[in-house]
């Protein structure tokens, strides 16, 4: 994963010095996002003056779908530079377009993003509910489990919280799309958490959050909360079949 990432970043840079001498300020902004959200993975210097770099072109270009991806590539390297307002504040200005665009991807992955950033835990728990019942209309598995790693983390109860975190895991499994080590270790320490909370159960939990998300759920059944576990909490909806 550490080598993809960095294979990626040698390309962004060989297309971000190539857009810019054709001078194509759309592309130089893609690039520059893309770059700058690699490095960040990689936990190489100079990711956030990059995205800075990115939002600014956008803006200026009035590329608004650039300057939205800007922004949530400028969030997720604030979010890792330990900075969570400056985070927040990114992909509130991001969640705000694709909410005017009706973009059920643009806004399950913002809504993710936002809620591990938002100070208040009852609307980061609405925040990453809402991501995962976005990114079931998508019908793609790995924006389920980024809705789902979201919702994982800011659940406080940890049933939901562990079958959250196991459906996620065994989407990811199945699409084929692990996640870079940056982004693992909160839910890593999340899982050592929940191991605190439940004990020998969180195995059990965790294998049926696996299987709720791995099967097509009936329309009024959550899978995180099998067997009618808080039915109080909103219903997520099916999962689309492996």
């Amino acid at each position: 994963m550490e080598g993809d990432l960095r294979s990626a970043a040698r390309t962004h840079e060989r297309a971000l010095d190539l857009a810019r001498r054709v001078q194509a300020p759309e592309w130089e902004t893609s690039q520059l996002t893309r770059l700058g959200s690699v490095l960040a993975l990689t936990g190489r210097d100079g990711a956030l003056p990059i995205l800075e770099s990115a939002v600014a072109l956008a803006a200026a270009t009035g590329s608004d779908a650039g300057l939205a991806l800007a922004l949530n590539g400028l969030g997720l390297a604030s979010t890792l530079a330990g900075d969570p307002e400056r985070a927040a504040d990114a992909h509130r200005r991001a969640l705000a377009w694709y909410e005017t665009q009706r973009s059920l991807a643009g806004v399950s992955y913002t809504s993710g993003r936002l809620a591990g950033s938002s100070p208040d835990p009852d609307a980061a728990l609405a925040l990453a509910t809402a991501s995962v019942a976005l990114a079931v209309r998508t019908g793609d598995p790995r924006a389920i489990a980024h809705g789902l790693e979201a919702l994982a983390l800011v659940e406080e109860d940890p049933v939901r919280s562990a079958r959250a975190l196991g459906g996620a895991w065994a989407l990811r499994r199945r699409a084929e799309a692990p996640l870079p080590a940056p982004l693992r270790e909160p839910l890593v320490r999340r899982r050592h958490e929940l191991d605190d909370l439940l004990g020998d159960a969180l195995p059990r939990e965790v294998q049926q959050g696996a299987l709720g998300a791995l099967r097509r759920s009936a329309p009024d059944q959550d899978p995180v909360s099998a067997e009618g576990h808080r039915r109080d909490r909103p219903v997520l909806g099916p999962f689309p079949r492996p």
